[in-house]
């Protein structure tokens, strides 16, 4: 008897010919330990479906001539090995040599199968394929511990749009903290699941960005190289379009941001099509696990893809007539081009307070609530601080937020109420710090639990 873990291995099957996919659905489900959960024709398509399914196995079965892939099965695979180490990749070629078992050998897969075409279509050896899968799943089902954890509690899709209604209003140096911020988490979540989330800092705003000025540097590549590629990317490959940024997190471990720049100010590649940027957003998010997008101030065709591909939108305002008047107008057009998802996603960041302002905080607030948008953050005006750093080149110390010091005194609780219990405005440093944990919110809760 097998061991009854083995009875629901789980199989997702990659191939682009349905004749090979009729073929393998035909023995996967014939076999005692094996279930198809499903069947991806296209790299693409298998990308989405492999986090939602989390199987056990995944077959790859080699591209024909009628029916191509967008990438080669070894890539692919290599990808998937990265990716997630509690899955087995199997690759099924027609023809296997010294070469072909090399490269399967490299590219991290966990088996190999041989598929040949008959006259009468394809075929295989069906207790050949059901012994592979066995095996591939027992040499990773040591590996299904902290990092397989990972992967059931992380979606690998999470993201964030920052927009503005109009210019001037920190958009830019709020997605910069903000990314910083995130990354430097990112090392408390690797010392518990013993991975280190990548992170992807975008500039969208196409022809008018300043992220790679903010973080002194001249990016070789930017957006609009991945936007005019004819075929797609894998996740490291991906790496080749981005930057790299490191900076010190904690004691023990550095941050890393991989930034993705903006093309140059009236340049060609300055306008893209939605369906340009679409691509862009699908290869970015298929190689990063968070995703900081810094797009344009006005909402462009090319913007809407953004919107609807990331997790969240916040829209950064000042509390000034003009900027928080643009801001509704601009929540007004999105929210009526808009299928019915966006509100879901939608926050407020009010930015640059002061003490004398021509609206009160209050009343923004108001304002945005009575149109069942939240306001996530409410941020004191710091220019001085601000430019200190920027001037120094160093942007990592306005996201430090010390932690509190421990009073011997106990003072006497009191009776919180609704005033006491609002939104208040905080400094930057605390509220890139709560917007971050905003972000990362569920994902916190999972870590503690860990």
């Amino acid at each position: 008897m097998f061991d009854s873990q083995l009875r629901n291995i789980r199989v997702l099957l990659v191939a682009s010919d349905p004749g090979i996919a009729e073929t393998i659905r035909l023995h996967v489900g014939q076999a005692f330990l094996l279930s198809l959960v499903d069947t991806a024709f296209s790299v693409t398509e298998a990308r989405e479906k492999v986090p939602v399914f989390l199987p056990d196995v995944v077959l790859i079965a080699e591209p024909t001539p009628e029916f191509p892939l967008e990438t080669d099965v070894y890539s692919f695979c290599r990808e998937l090995a990265f990716d997630y180490p509690g899955i087995a990749p199997i690759l099924l070629l027609e023809h296997i040599g010294n070469e072909t078992l090399e490269a399967a050998l490299d590219s991290g897969a966990r088996g190999v199968v041989q598929i040949t075409r008959g006259s009468d279509g394809w075929y295989v050896l069906g207790e050949q394929l059901e012994s592979r899968v066995r095996q591939a799943f027992d040499m990773v089902s040591q590996r299904r511990g902290e990092q397989w954890a990972w992967n059931q509690l992380f979606d690998r899709r999470r993201s964030v749009a920052l927009m503005s209604g109009s210019g001037g209003v920190g958009k830019s140096l709020i997605a910069a903290l903000l990314s910083i911020r995130i990354a430097s988490y990112a090392t408390q979540i690797s010392e518990t699941f013993h991975t280190t989330p990548e992170i992807s800092l975008m500039d969208a705003d196409l022809g008018g960005g300043v992220q790679h000025l903010l973080f002194d540097i001249e990016p070789a590549h930017t957006l609009a190289d991945i936007a005019h590629l004819d075929r797609g990317l894998d996740r490291a490959s991906t790496r080749l379009f981005s930057h790299e940024i490191r900076f010190p997190a904690s004691k023990t471990q550095d941050g890393r941001i991989h930034l993705v720049a903006s093309p140059e100010l009236n340049s060609d590649n300055a306008s893209l099509t939605p369906s340009q940027m679409a691509n862009v957003m699908s290869v970015i998010r298929n190689a990063f696990d968070f995703l900081v997008v810094d797009t344009r101030t006005s909402l462009t065709p090319a913007s809407w893809p953004i919107l609807q591909t990331c997790s969240h939108v916040w829209i950064v305002c000042t509390p000034d007539i003009i900027s928080v008047y643009q801001t509704r107008r601009l929540i007004d057009a999105m929210l009526q081009k808009d299928e019915g998802g966006l509100r879901s996603k939608l926050g407020v960041i009010i930015n640059r307070i002061e003490k004398k302002r021509e609206i009160s905080p209050e009343d923004v607030k108001f304002v945005f609530e009575k149109e069942r948008i939240p306001v996530l953050a409410e941020i004191w005006n710091d220019t001085a601080r601000v430019e200190s750093y920027l001037n120094q080149g160093e942007l990592y110390p306005l996201t430090f937020v010390p932690k509190p010091k421990k009073r011997r005194r106990k003072r006497k609780k009191k009776k919180q109420t609704e005033e006491e219990n609002a939104l208040e405005p905080m400094p930057l440093n605390q509220a890139i710090d709560t917007l971050s944990i905003t972000f990362l919110s569920d994902l916190f809760s999972s870590v503690q639990e860990a």
